[in-house]
């Protein structure tokens, strides 16, 4: 169970990064 919430989490985070990473990257070419 531990191990299944580590990931969860991991791929939470990978997937808010990916996201965060689009939105900086759409400014940057409306900038």
């Amino acid at each position: 169970m531990r191990g299944f919430l580590i990931n969860k989490n991991m791929s939470l985070y990978y997937w808010l990064r990916r996201r965060v990473g689009k939105t900086i990257a759409f400014g940057i070419a409306n900038a």
